[in-house]
């Protein structure tokens, strides 16, 4: 986080698009710097309690959904695991280029899963 704050600032064009990006966002001078100053006062306790809100409910089978594409070697093998984790999985094999329904993409072969409601 510290080379990402010091690059956005290592030129004269970086430091101006940097202040003229503050000003649009309404941030005071300096915002950067005032941010990575205070990321030392964020405790493990609070990085955990964050994952645990937002991160972890991206990969819960009750409040997410997902989408697979593999050949057809593969998705048995895909699909037993997303639904090892609770996951409904819808199983679609899309056409090739040469199917005369003209849906899917050229060549490929695919497996949805898709996420419980």
């Amino acid at each position: 986080m510290a080379f990402s704050t010091a690059n956005r600032e290592s030129t004269i064009n970086d430091a101006a698009n940097a202040s003229f990006t503050n000003v649009l966002l309404s941030l005071p001078t300096g915002h950067g710097r005032q941010a990575l100053a205070r990321t030392k006062d964020v405790t493990v306790e609070q990085v955990v309690a964050a994952i645990e809100k937002y991160v972890q409910p991206i990969f819960r089978s009750e409040s997410s959904i997902g989408a697979v594409s593999t050949g057809l070697v593969k998705m048995d093998a895909i699909c037993d695991k997303f639904e090892a984790e609770g996951y409904d999985v819808e199983r679609r094999v899309l056409g090739g280029a040469d199917d005369e329904s003209g849906s899917g993409s050229e060549g490929s072969q695919s497996g949805s899963e898709s996420g419980s409601e």
